[in-house]
């Protein structure tokens, strides 16, 4: 393997570039020739009451499929009046329809599931980031539906068909096979020519790995790059402290973690691309994602209706802080409704400058044991608490655990360059937590050399482990 300095520098040649150039057109060329450029799967000249009239339409097939194959649901439809005696859908009460919980998932999953679909069907499993991991049973045409919503949603971003992907990615069974690969530009040439995709390795984030990275980058010279949001911005900044000359995509697309402004400005100002932020999950996959105003997530409605509710189950308005509550509109082998999925989020005050007729999200703020809750019952967002450090040069990662209503530990990654004051720096931190959560609040401090990503490589700055309005 090259040595560390090499990393930098080491960068294909002319001939190459123009063979690499030659086969990525031919490929595009070949998904346009399928209709992979020309397939939308929702038309974004239709005004927002005719998707609305199709969300609806679907939404009642679904509803109605559900009722009639699988007794947990048309239980759970007539006691709430959504199901008549008479198998009749009623609208109106689907919001009466009980959420379903991630225990449910778990304790009647057999109730849940159709093994026996018609449709070939196969068990995936979340992550188990909190809690214990759940299996989901998908089924191909829902799959095939998600995957021509996320091609629709890439396009905003300007990625088409056949265009080359880089992806930083973290959940282990999906980087599995990239786990000990070699660099790129050791690999066959043949190889490196038909290669459509690079994973690289988002649990793997060391100073020797994120410069073979960059390196990659200028010999696979991605369109797109798609990233954990947390595992870019570490790269980011890994790039801009070292000077490492970096390869310049087209777009990058985060996912996986909350992209807070001050990451996405770090990024950007490392890679000098647009930043577009994704937001999907496990169990439903992509369901929204920003356009090129960055500036809010739209959602494809028709293949996931999203919810934000209020503590008390009722609407949240624009503007204000709720549970997100998702339906898959797409899934028939274990159908998600009404789903807890166990983030936040606000819907946007304002339509995208963009003119897309589709619901805009302004933000997904994070789990719901993301936030703090104070002395006095009250939430508070939870990246107040990073806001407080990023600015110092001298802490390269941080997390901040809220172990009870009246005590809180800031965990701080030093980098072991810039000057770091722990006296005044926490008694500076000290005096803001206790604005926000009480003055009578204490505040510990640890400095570990690393902070370890959890079981799908999502990084998480805030995790709280007291109960939030959002979980009673």
């Amino acid at each position: 393997m090259n040595s560390m300095s090499d990393y930098s520098i080491h960068k294909p040649g002319t001939v190459e570039k123009r063979m690499q150039f030659a086969m990525r057109a031919l490929r595009c060329l070949r998904a346009w020739q399928k209709g992979g450029e020309r397939s939308t799967y929702l038309p974004e000249v239709w005004n927002r009451e005719r998707i609305d009239q199709e969300r609806d339409r679907r939404l009642r097939d679904l509803l109605e499929d559900a009722a009639a194959r699988f007794p947990f649901w048309n239980e759970r439809m007539l006691g709430c009046g959504l199901l008549d005696g008479k198998g009749r859908i009623d609208q109106d009460y689907f919001s009466a329809l009980p959420l379903l919980e991630r225990s449910e998932l778990v304790e009647r999953r057999d109730e849940l599931a159709d093994e026996d679909h018609p449709d070939e069907t196969w068990w995936d499993q979340t992550g188990g980031s909190t809690g214990e991991p759940v299996r989901i049973l998908k089924d191909r045409g829902s799959k095939q539906a998600m995957l021509q919503a996320k091609a629709q949603m890439h396009r905003w971003a300007g990625h088409r068909p056949g265009m080359p992907m880089l992806e930083l990615w973290g959940a282990e069974r999906d980087i599995l096979e990239q786990r000990h690969r070699p660099p790129y530009w050791e690999w066959p040439l043949r190889q490196r020519l038909r290669c459509k995709k690079l994973v690289q390795n988002a649990f793997r984030m060391g100073e020797v790995q994120m410069r073979q990275y960059l390196a990659e980058w200028h010999w696979f010279r991605p369109r797109t790059v798609l990233a954990y949001a947390h595992s870019i911005h570490e790269l980011a900044r890994f790039a801009e402290s070292e000077g490492v000359e970096v390869y310049r995509p087209q777009a990058i697309i985060t996912s996986a973690g909350t992209l807070t402004e001050e990451m996405r400005a770090d990024i950007r100002r490392a890679f000098g691309v647009p930043v577009f932020n994704r937001y999907g999950s496990r169990e439903f996959g992509n369901m929204a994602m920003s356009c090129e105003q960055e500036d809010g997530l739209h959602v494809i409605p028709t293949a996931t209706m999203i919810e934000i509710l209020r503590p008390d189950g009722s609407p949240a308005e624009p503007g204000e802080l709720g549970e997100i509550v998702v339906t898959s509109l797409t899934a028939r082998a274990m159908p998600m409704i009404r789903y807890r999925i166990g983030d936040t989020g606000v819907w946007a005050e304002d339509e995208c400058p963009c003119g897309r007729p589709f619901p805009l999200i302004r933000e997904v703020s994070g789990r719901v044991n993301d936030h703090f809750v104070s002395q006095y019952g009250e939430l508070v967002h939870g990246y107040y608490f990073p806001k407080l450090v990023w600015n110092l040069e001298s802490v390269r990662n941080v997390q901040i655990v809220q172990e009870a209503s009246n005590r809180i530990k800031f965990r701080l990654v030093l980098d072991g360059k810039e000057p770091y004051d722990a006296p005044v720096e926490e008694a500076r931190l000290t005096e803001e937590t206790r604005k926000a959560l009480g003055a009578d609040c204490e505040v510990l401090f640890e400095y570990p050399s690393e902070i370890e990503p959890n079981a799908t490589g999502k990084h998480r700055f805030t995790i709280s482990h007291v109960t939030s309005p959002f979980e009673t």
